[in-house]
């Protein structure tokens, strides 16, 4: 009966995730494609599946756990359920510690019907991406979030690179294919900088992804859009009406 239970559990937690992150839109302040945070966690598991063999092709030489890393990918934002009833997520710029408390609450709340052993595993791979704000949270979280910065570094900052880089691959797309170059200096001024800084690191995802040739050709367009307000980039509605093409190459 207890097998039973555990099947239910499972499956009625499946439903609800799908249910309720499908309902959560990202990057609404934009004028770009729908993406959900449910179709946002598919697509950064894709991307770090792609870092990941990238950098096994060229020696892993920083060693991780890949299925750590997976892991962190596949549960990290299950606990933004909680914008389900508004409709969209919080912008990145807006986010706070309490509603990182809140998300978190949430993902235990959904955890909390499994054994010991799951539970375990689920948080420590949740709690991944807060090493670095780990003196924030409470000592219940702080010994757990101290262990993974001493023993788990390479993780926490091959999870960031591909997380930073599903932000740029959205953007990317966007401008290419819709003109959109709003959106693109907008994540480039937030993410470029840090991306480089951790592909010093990750010499694989330097090699195959973010390569050298889109890290000169991110430097030359922050350089010609800097100073600029962003409301004077043109986004994907304007630059189609006034010149009726993609912006990026």
């Amino acid at each position: 009966m207890e097998e039973m239970d555990r099947l239910a559990t499972l499956a009625a937690l499946s439903a609800t995730i799908e249910r309720d992150l499908g309902k959560v839109r990202r990057w609404k302040n934009f004028q770009g494609r729908e993406q959900t945070t449910l179709a946002h966690t598919a697509t950064v598991q894709i991307i770090g599946m792609a870092v990941m063999s990238a950098e096994r092709k060229h020696g892993k030489k920083v060693p991780f756990d890949e299925a750590f890393v997976m892991r962190a990918l596949t549960v990290h934002d299950l606990g933004e359920t909680i914008y389900a009833p508004q409709g969209q997520d919080t912008l990145y710029a807006d986010k706070s510690h309490d509603k990182d408390l809140a998300e978190l609450d949430q993902f235990i709340a959904y955890i909390m019907p499994f054994p010991e052993y799951m539970r375990d595993e689920w948080l420590t791979a949740y709690l991944l991406q807060h090493v670095s704000k780990r003196d924030k949270f409470s000592a219940q979280h702080r010994a757990r979030l101290d262990e993974l910065a001493a023993f788990h570094a390479n993780e926490v900052a091959l999870f960031e690179l591909i997380e930073r880089i599903d932000y740029v691959l959205y953007a990317y797309h966007e401008c290419r294919t819709n003109g959109n170059m709003r959106i693109m200096v907008h994540v480039l001024r937030n993410q470029h900088a840090r991306i480089f800084e951790l592909t010093r690191t990750f010499k694989g995802v330097a090699a195959e992804i973010y390569t050298v040739n889109f890290r000169m050709w991110a430097d030359t367009l922050l350089r010609k859009h800097d100073g600029k307000q962003e409301e004077e980039i043109p986004d994907r509605t304007l630059h189609h009406a006034v010149q009726g093409k993609p912006a990026c190459g």
